[in-house]
């Protein structure tokens, strides 16, 4: 009987939900005070072209993407922010997922 070589179906990835839920966690703190416009968050989280742009505040592009529009919107996200960060994280590395996703997160609000 052959034994298969090692590759990338037969070696079993590494676990890392410890980043995935720490991230998660953060999603819902700042949505939780985004939501009830805790320190007046309301008015200084979500993006627009005038307050980037004009107003050069550009830690919206990145601050945009940890507030939702309600409570579905953040539990219908959750699901799928699980799924690709442990599947991403676990095939690339452990940085790979946070960090392509807040750079890609900011040039999507930085086109709209």
């Amino acid at each position: 009987m052959r034994k298969l070589r090692a590759n990338w179906f037969t070696k079993h990835p590494p676990r890392r939900w410890h980043l995935s839920f720490a991230l998660l966690a953060l999603v819902w703190g700042v949505s939780g005070l985004y939501l009830y416009d805790y320190f007046g968050l309301r008015s200084e989280l979500a993006v627009s072209g005038e307050a980037v742009f004009t107003q050069g505040e550009w830690w919206r592009l990145f601050s945009a993407q940890l507030v939702h529009a309600d409570l579905a919107h953040l539990m219908s996200n959750t699901l799928f922010f699980l799924l690709f960060s442990v599947l991403l994280t676990n095939t690339y590395s452990r940085f790979f997922f946070p960090l392509s996703a807040l750079a890609m997160g900011a040039a999507i609000n930085l086109l709209c």
